[in-house]
C-alpha cells in the first residue's frame, strides 16, 4: 500500500496534518449522501478533508471526493468542482462541527522518516500539536516536544 493523504488542518496561520483522532463528530462523507471510491492508491478511503479552527471553533472547510455513483450532492449549499476523472473537491464548505476528544497534529514533516505504507507516524514529524475539543469548541491546545532525530545507521 502507497502512503497515504492524511486530512489536513489549519491553525493560527500554519497548516498540520491529522495523525492521530480520538473522539466522535468530524466530518462524514457517508452521511452527506456520497458512497466514496478510491481516488488513487495514496487515498485508498476515497476522501480527505480539510478543517480550521475559526474563533476557537472546529469548522470542516472542504472535501476532495470521488462517489461510486459519480453524483455530487450540495453540501451546506456548496455545489463541487469535479474534475475529467470524477474527482469533486467542495470548498468554502465552513461546516461548524461539534467533535469532541483530540487530535494531534503534526507539521514540517521530515522525509529520511518517510514510510512507503499507510499513514505517517508522529514521530515523522518535527512539530506536533495536541488539541482538545468539547462539542466543536477548542479546549486546549499543547505544543509537544518535537521528535528525536533518527540515530545514524550503525550507532
Amino acid at each position: 500500500m502507497t502512503a497515504q493523504i492524511h486530512d489536513r488542518l489549519a491553525y493560527l496561520g500554519q497548516d498540520y496534518e491529522l495523525l492521530t483522532v480520538s473522539g466522535g463528530g468530524l466530518a462524514d462523507p457517508l452521511s452527506h449522501g456520497l458512497q466514496p471510491s478510491m481516488l488513487h492508491t495514496a487515498c485508498w478511503r476515497g476522501y480527505f478533508c480539510s478543517y480550521a479552527i475559526i474563533a476557537s471553533r472546529l469548522v470542516w472547510s472542504e472535501l476532495t471526493v470521488r462517489s461510486q455513483e459519480g453524483a455530487y450532492p450540495e453540501i451546506a449549499g456548496v455545489r463541487p468542482s469535479v474534475d475529467p476523472a470524477g474527482v469533486a473537491v467542495y470548498r468554502g464548505l465552513d461546516i461548524p462541527l461539534r467533535f469532541s476528544g483530540r487530535i494531534l497534529a503534526g507539521k514540517d514533516f521530515i522525509p529520511e522518516r518517510y514510510v512507503h505504507m499507510g499513514f505517517q507516524a508522529p514521530t515523522a514529524y518535527a512539530s506536533l500539536l495536541e488539541l482538545a475539543f468539547t462539542d466543536g469548541r477548542l479546549t486546549t491546545a499543547a505544543q509537544l516536544a518535537a521528535s528525536p532525530p533518527a540515530p545514524e545507521a550503525g550507532v
